[in-house]
């Protein structure tokens, strides 16, 4: 068995274009080495976790490809959304906020976003995620989240749990999952 130092492979400087399967304004899919690959911008994800209220939020979303396996009309998921072109993650994210949860950072607001995690083993995509923890000088609630136009969002909307309900919420995807379980271990060494 190989050392794990050594199994690390350094990173090839040679760029090559690859032939493009297909592509749409979301992804594309082009084959690198022999291996089918999915191109996808990179997604931030979140929990906000208001502090003196004890709560979190969540999305009950409408996701078509869950339903498509599932049946199920809404899941339960994070504030999350794709980094735009030209956009960092920060950006994203408090613009994702504003959208999904109608939460409106004060300038200067840092994340601390945790390594990012890649989505698949076939995509480029990766998630930049964070607990977002906020006190009252952190953030206004804007009273309908601006969402982003597209119908499936205009149909779900954020929710507010409180803390002592964390172990009853059924997360729908595995990044959700992860940042409960992050939340969950936050919310411990605070107390």
């Amino acid at each position: 068995m190989e050392k794990f130092t050594k199994s690390i492979r350094k990173k090839s400087k040679d760029k090559i274009e690859e032939p493009i399967i297909f592509e749409n304004e979301w992804m594309k899919i082009t084959n690198f080495e022999d291996n089918i690959i999915i191109e996808q911008s990179a997604t931030v994800v979140c929990i906000p976790y208001i502090i003196e209220y004890n709560q979190f939020i969540v999305r009950h979303e409408y996701i078509p490809a869950f339903k498509k396996l599932e049946g199920d009309d809404y899941y339960l998921t994070c504030v999350a959304g794709s980094v735009e072109v030209g956009e960092t993650n920060e950006q994203a994210l408090k613009r994702e906020l504003e959208e999904e949860a109608g939460i409106v950072l004060r300038d200067g607001y840092q994340f601390e976003f945790e390594r990012p995690l890649f989505s698949s083993k076939a995509s480029t995509a990766q998630f930049h995620y964070c607990i977002v923890p906020l006190t009252e000088n952190d953030y206004h609630e804007i009273s309908t989240p601006t969402g982003d136009g597209s119908y499936n969002e205009s149909i779900s909307k954020s929710v507010k749990v409180d803390v002592k309900y964390i172990n009853h919420v059924k997360p729908s995807d595995l990044i959700t999952e992860l940042l409960i379980s992050r939340l969950k271990k936050y919310l411990t060494g605070q107390q």
